[in-house]
């Protein structure tokens, strides 16, 4: 809950729209910026290098709703060189209370710290007493707890959230955190795509080949430093931390989850063109940080560049984007997304009473802060097989709640049948064709139906 925290925070200032929620995304990510580009300086100092590697992380902010991810592991590479420059008890403590604090923005992101900052601290403490080892070890420990507390405090006072949060931890170790895809590899990029789409996929699939290159090329390093310990922090901390995120852009192999774990292996290939390291490689493929951060900068440009609007708008037909008003700000969205938010406004406004509850399945939570509902049932949002009890209790409570309106999607999730509607939820799909009828509307969509219960209840309507 750390990020929602953060942006309710903020929404003090800015109020409580879309815009003023992106707007606090912005400034998580300035602080992830103004991170990455002080482990950079450890790199090189000169402007010009600085100011090409701040472009190209500015490139990876992608999408510009989901900006904790790379912020974080660009913060994380900073509080990391922080500590191996000066492995003192108190830095022991604060890099553990990063750790835990960005617990809170995200578990998976808990997992990657400590198992990133284990690697760092390992090379912190080369040898040495026992007795050292164990005070810095229990100083990292108690800051993770301490930047945790917040975490603890809720599972003790809020009833049933730790009962959830576990439940959901069970399910993440079962199922997994993500969906998961073929990775997209350069030889399987469609040569029909053609001119600017082929090159701009060919280049952006390459950056998950860069990224185990990079990976590999740490772990080599790092063996052959092992006894001589000649590496610099930079090299150090941001290869651990483009190491163990690469997981993460591996789980669901797309470019969202690509722009996670980039950021990082690119401070990582930065850091060890290092020169001063002695030979990284055979002499024919070392090169120097400028001239790669050169590189690294263009191939990034290239990679991304159908991600920006303001790329994809002219590249599009006329009215490919179009304007709408969400909960009293002005936004620019692609047709597809105005057809949906048109249909769930004219069933909000027009065919739904005030008191009426409308249910939106399975993908489309936004929806309830753009026509001001609330969801009638707890979950608000369906992406894998449901289990028996579970899918019963979601019927129990749409009954419940006499939800009198549902908004359907029942397309295929990733091209699979198996993650239509109708199959990871059968019972609640079973419940909805009996007791709901279909309505014919305008504006229609394709991928939507909107249902509306029969009998006594949906009279009138």
């Amino acid at each position: 809950p750390g990020r929602y925290v953060w942006c309710a925070g903020w929404s003090y200032l800015f109020g409580d729209g879309l815009v003023a929620m992106r707007l606090s995304c912005v400034i998580f990510q300035m602080l992830g910026m103004y991170a990455g580009l002080l482990a950079a300086r450890r790199i090189r100092t000169n402007w010009g290098f600085l100011i090409i590697v701040a472009l190209t992380l500015a490139v990876w902010m992608r999408p510009r709703y989901k900006l904790f991810e790379q912020s974080i592991t660009l913060m994380a590479i900073y509080v990391a060189v922080w500590l191996l420059e000066n492995p003192t008890l108190r830095r022991q403590f604060i890099a553990g209370m990063f750790v835990g604090l960005m617990a809170i923005m995200g578990r998976n992101h808990g997992v990657y710290l400590l198992a990133s900052f284990r690697i760092v601290i390992a090379w912190s403490l080369p040898g040495g007493p026992a007795a050292i080892w164990f005070r810095k070890t229990l100083a990292w420990g108690s800051g993770i707890v301490a930047g945790y507390s917040p975490m603890l405090a809720a599972y003790g006072l809020i009833p049933g959230f730790f009962e959830a949060s576990l439940a959901q931890i069970i399910e993440i170790i079962e199922e997994g955190t993500n969906l998961s895809r073929p990775v997209p590899w350069p030889w399987r990029v469609p040569g029909q795509l053609g001119g600017i789409w082929w090159l701009s996929a060919f280049v952006q699939s390459s950056f998950y080949v860069a990224l185990l290159a990079i990976g590999a090329l740490f772990i080599w390093r790092l063996c052959r430093a092992s006894r001589g310990k000649d590496m610099r922090p930079v090299v150090i901390a941001s290869g651990a931390i483009a190491l163990i995120y690469t997981h993460y852009t591996f789980s669901r192999p797309d470019a969202v989850h690509l722009t996670h774990s980039v950021p990082a292996m690119i401070l990582a290939t930065l850091a060890l063109s290092l020169r001063s390291l002695g030979s990284l490689a055979p002499p024919r493929l070392a090169s120097s940080p400028a001239l790669i951060s050169v590189v690294l900068l263009v191939g990034s440009t290239v990679a991304m560049i159908l991600e920006f609007g303001f790329m994809r708008e002219p590249m599009n037909p006329p009215l490919t984007y179009q304007r709408r008003t969400v909960a009293g700000e002005d936004l620019i969205v692609h047709v597809d997304h105005a057809r949906v938010l048109d249909l769930a406004l004219k069933l909000s406004r027009e065919i739904a009473s005030s008191d009426d509850q409308i249910l939106f399945l399975p993908h489309h939570p936004g929806l309830y802060v753009a026509t001001g509902r609330r969801s009638p049932i707890r979950q608000i949002y369906f992406m894998r097989q449901e289990s028996i009890a579970a899918d019963e209790r979601i019927v129990q409570e749409i009954d419940a709640r006499k939800v009198k309106w549902v908004m359907l999607q029942d397309t295929r999730l990733d091209d699979r049948d198996e993650l239509r509607f109708r199959n990871t939820n059968p019972l609640t799909f079973d419940y909805l064709v009996q007791h709901f009828g279909a309505l014919r509307l305008e504006p229609a969509s394709r991928d939507f139906v909107v249902l509306g219960r029969r009998g006594p209840a949906a009279s009138g309507h």
